[in-house]
């Protein structure tokens, strides 16, 4: 949205769900159905027009006024990749050399210009292991990544957990926790009920990880009510596999009502699974714009990465006529992973899935003998929920712990990648837009070495940076306030029982916003970014605008102790809320961020 001081046509108010950005001041000017925007540009006007100062004829006005110093942002990127080198039995290797990597960005080798050994010595003093080798690239740069804190994010998804299992990986968490978090290390622990939970908010205090998961414990496991529901579907087929004496009509009828139910089941499974995944991006959104390592440790029961595949395997057996692909294809969701494991690469954030499951019976029966599935649909039902994780944690070069009863083991692996790494820094022009580059990173002479890192990088916009920026500050302390923005609020309006208008000014200081002369005024633009956090669903919200403000060039001297205003009114739910502004100069890349809370009230 962009405001102009040209005419604009009336429409109607916009509707919106969640956030809205709706700019007024007036209840006159939002009966009339003027686009509020317009509105903005006559308040600006209105403050800034009263008091005119004379110019003399023989001095020019200058061609551009007010700003802070430009921020060069385009010229020149450095980045940095993650590598985490195992030999054949999973063990850290630390002893390469920089000429030993080849790295390549979109199929092209580029050269590594920063080249960084980290060994557990580098977080725990007290290591026995090995100080840090460093080769530190010509010009005696600093060492790269050296002191960067690290991110962690314990996600519980109790929707696809049961009980006994979760419960045994929560015992192995609490137990490796004090190795976890040595060092520059911060967790959150996030649970998914019904609805997404932050029981534990970003902490370095091990005391308070460890209780967060204790709490966890007496949390129903939602994935035992659905295992019922499961296993009758499955005594179901069985059942119509066995009873062949029905008429052809009344077969074709028992098979068309089965086929509903099993329809209805996957349905549900795959909204449970959509708001999982919906979950875990809201989550890790608390990292979007947060320096450091970030790491998302995920533990269920595995995800389907085709709905309902293994009793679709079943049902397929009732009809030879049945193609099994054709069933499989509209419930297929890899896509669904492939965009999450997108966005965490986006967000430089590796992903570790844990398998709740442990090991695997190697003959699959759950109750009675009527309901013990066949050795093919267990595996059917194994694989399916477990190359989700596997595709998550390998996309984003992190890696998946399954098959195994050794959580404890397991945590340690991921522990080892937290500790013992390379970081590999090469340096590219940057473009100044959102661009996907793809990685990958070969090995010299290496052919027992495995390697993991995350195979893409997002090279992202002076917008997108600002918009992670406003994000992270739902979660985390603001940035700075260089151009002196402030945010006041107003008495909430009351839409619904549930809703409430919160309106909203933010000031902007004239001289803060660099304005360019076009003929007899001056012209600014500024991009706002407006984000809210419900603190009690943990649901989060962004907007953005584009404003252009305006002042006659023989006013502006007598105006420079004035300020910009923006109205915004936004939508919000009953509840406690967090509130973010950002404001970006786009002549000068200048950020500011304020962060205010509020709460509406419920009216139960």
């Amino acid at each position: 949205m962009t405001t102009r001081a040209a005419s604009i046509p009336l429409s109607e108010g916009p509707s919106v769900e969640g956030l809205s950005l709706i700019h007024s001041c007036s209840e006159a000017i939002l009966r009339s159905n003027v686009r509020p925007i317009l509105f903005i540009t006559c308040v600006i006007a209105g403050i800034l027009a009263s008091t005119p100062l004379a110019i003399g004829a023989e001095q020019e006005p200058p061609d551009h006024v007010g700003g802070l110093v430009r921020i060069d942002t385009y010229d020149h990127t450095t980045v940095s990749i993650d590598v985490f080198v195992r030999d054949g039995d999973d063990n850290p290797v630390t002893g390469l050399k920089r000429e030993q990597f080849h790295l390549f960005q979109n199929d092209s080798e580029v050269p590594i210009s920063n080249f960084t050994v980290f060994s557990q010595a580098v977080f725990d003093p007290h290591s026995p292991e090995s100080a840090l080798g460093v080769d530190i690239k010509a010009g005696d740069q600093a060492r790269l990544d050296e002191a960067k804190p690290i991110y962690i994010i314990l996600f519980i998804d109790n929707q696809f957990l049961r009980y006994s299992d979760r419960n045994r990986v929560l015992q192995a968490l609490r137990g490796s926790v004090e190795e976890i978090m040595r060092g520059p290390v911060q967790i959150m622990v996030a649970n998914r009920q019904e609805k997404l939970e932050i029981v534990q908010p970003f902490t370095d205090d091990p005391r308070a990880i460890k209780d967060a998961l204790r709490l966890l414990r007496m949390e129903k496991a939602r994935l035992d009510d659905r295992d019922e529901e499961h296993q009758r579907i499955e005594r179901e087929i069985q059942r119509a596999e066995k009873n062949k004496s029905h008429t052809r009509s009344g077969r074709e009828q028992e098979i068309s009502d089965l086929f509903t139910k099993l329809q209805v089941f996957v349905e549900e499974e795959g909204y449970h699974l959509e708001q999982s995944l919906s979950a875990i991006q809201k989550t890790t959104s608390a990292l979007t714009g947060v320096t450091g390592r970030k790491y998302l440790v995920y533990v269920s029961n595995g995800l389907p990465l085709g709905l309902g595949k293994d009793l679709f395997h079943q049902f397929a057996g009732l009809d030879a006529r049945t193609n099994r692909a054709a069933l499989d294809l509209p419930y297929n969701r890899k896509r669904h992973y492939d965009s999450l494991a997108a966005a965490a690469n986006a967000q430089e954030i590796t992903i570790y899935t844990i398998d709740a499951t442990g090991t695997y019976s190697s003959t699959p029966g759950i109750g009675d003998s009527e309901s013990r599935r066949s050795t093919a649909a267990g595996a059917i039902d194994r694989d399916n929920h477990q190359m989700s994780l596997r595709l998550l944690a390998e996309n984003t070069g992190g890696l998946a712990v399954a098959n195994s009863d050794d959580f404890a083991a397991g945590l340690d692996r991921i522990r080892a990648d937290f500790l013992t790494f390379y970081s590999i820094g090469y340096d590219i022009d940057s473009c100044g837009s959102d661009t996907v580059h793809h990685i990958e990173i070969k090995l010299d002479e290496s052919p027992n070495y495995k390697t993991r890192y995350r195979r893409t990088f997002v090279e992202k916009s002076m917008q997108s940076r600002v918009q992670d920026d406003v994000t992270a500050g739902l979660f985390f302390d603001v940035g700075e306030n260089p151009m002196g923005i402030e945010v006041t609020t107003a008495a909430q309006i009351k839409v619904t029982e549930k809703q409430w208008q919160q309106p909203l000014t933010v000031f902007l200081p004239v001289p803060s916003l660099t304005m360019i002369r076009e003929g007899d005024e001056y012209v600014g633009r500024s991009i706002l970014f407006v984000a809210t956090r419900d603190l009690d669903d943990n649901s989060t919200d962004m907007q953005r605008q584009v404003h252009d403000f305006r002042l006659p060039v023989d006013q502006y001297e007598a105006r420079k102790t004035d300020r910009f205003p923006i109205f915004l009114r936004l939508l919000l739910n009953s509840g406690h809320h967090r509130i973010v502004v950002g404001l970006l100069d786009e002549q000068t890349n200048q950020i500011s961020i304020q962060r205010i809370e509020t709460t509406s009230p419920d009216e139960d």
